[in-house]
């Protein structure tokens, strides 16, 4: 059992030499066994231990996280963008069809005026931006690449597929 939390912990340590090699990977990612994620950006990682079955994360701002391994079904180094659902006015703002090959569509756009619409690659490159008037809902996106795009409207983000 202390073999599996040493290596555990090389393996940890190993990741966090190597991340800052490689810019994509930004976080320490934590899959759960209830199915959530958690995020922790490597930045703000200072030590990683193991005692008595739990994980402890000491942060660079003195705090400190404790997580039970049990707990814990993966841990991996990657991209973390802790984007959730998204609400506006207590009423969710989202997009349909996803995945979609033609056109997108807002199902609630709450602004009564004229407004842009900008759609981003995944690595942050903006592709399209498009001005839909008040009542207008439709966004074209047949000319865009097959792939996963991030749509952003009222300073709210949606992400969505392009077949």
């Amino acid at each position: 059992m202390k073999n599996s939390y040493l290596f555990v912990g090389l393996l940890l340590v190993a990741g966090l030499f190597f991340v800052n090699r490689v810019a994509a990977q930004n976080s320490l990612i934590l899959k759960f066994t209830d199915g959530t994620d958690r995020g922790i950006p490597v930045s703000n990682l200072n030590k990683i231990t193991f005692s008595a079955g739990s994980m402890v994360v000491l942060k660079t701002d003195a705090g400190s996280d404790t997580f039970v391994l049990s707990d814990i079904q993966k841990m991996t180094f990657g991209l973390f963008s802790g984007i959730g659902e998204i609400t506006v006015d207590k009423t969710t703002l989202c997009l349909y069809p996803n995945p979609a090959s033609t056109y997108i569509k807002l199902n609630d756009v709450v602004d009564e005026r004229d407004f842009n619409v900008t759609i981003f690659r995944i690595d942050g490159v903006q592709v399209l931006t498009q001005k839909l008037q008040s009542g207008s809902d439709v966004i074209h996106i047949d000319q865009l690449s097959k792939g996963i795009y991030l749509l952003k409207v009222q300073n709210q983000i949606l992400k969505f597929t392009k077949q």
